[in-house]
């Protein structure tokens, strides 16, 4: 359990916890999604998507990401267990558990990207730039809770997530999602937009990412 002061030691720090699914953003401009893309298509082996078939970029993707996954790992048996996990995660600055909140990228490799909008067209894109855009979203999200929020008392009042879920394939999302937060001084509760979509596959519920709208 780390606090965490300033938004580029929060971001450094979460990378550290879960360098797994983080490592390869390093060497890549977070803010400057232009660069990022720049950066991906001048690497050795980059193939522009409509010349490769989907399902090999998909077994590509996952033979680096390595071993099947079966199911989400950590996680939580159900969506108010899901938030309120992620609450105390940032109320104690537990970069460790808040990442475990979110997908990985061998759970995104094997279980979100495959059925998701992204394998046609016309929301087409290789596993590899979802993957990173919402990596990158990811690590900007959590540098920015934890900065505003980080080893303080957050004033939760609960949360809500308007309009009906989608599905894809054996998964359920929730988008839009906002989290009422009390005001210290006891005025209005705010309605703060602090995470991605939720998803839930086979009883276990995670974040997509925590790209939020701080």
């Amino acid at each position: 359990m780390t606090a965490l002061v300033g938004c580029e030691s929060a971001t450094l720090r979460f990378e550290d916890r879960a360098s797994e699914d983080t490592s390869i953003l390093r060497d890549v401009a977070d803010r400057d999604p232009a660069r990022r893309d720049s950066v991906i298509r001048s690497r050795p082996g980059y193939v522009v998507d409509s010349l490769r078939p989907i399902e090999d970029e998909i077994r590509r993707f996952q033979q680096d990401a390595g071993e099947p996954a079966s199911g989400f790992s950590f996680g939580a048996t159900s969506s108010d267990a899901l938030v309120t996990a992620f609450v105390r995660a940032l109320e104690q600055s537990d970069t460790t558990a808040l990442a475990r909140l979110v997908v990985n990228r061998k759970e995104f490799g094997y279980l979100v990207y495959p059925t998701s909008p992204n394998v046609r067209r016309p929301y087409r894109q290789s596993p590899v730039l979802v993957w990173l855009r919402r990596a990158a979203a990811t690590n900007k999200g959590a540098s920015r809770l934890l900065s505003r929020f980080g080893g303080r008392t957050l004033g939760y009042a609960g949360y809500a997530c308007p309009g009906a879920p989608a599905r894809e394939g054996a998964n359920t999302l929730w988008n839009a999602c906002f989290v009422n937060v009390a005001s210290a001084t006891g005025g209005d509760t705010a309605r703060l937009r602090m995470f991605g979509p939720i998803i839930e596959r086979g009883g276990r519920y995670k974040f997509l990412s925590l790209a939020n709208g701080l």
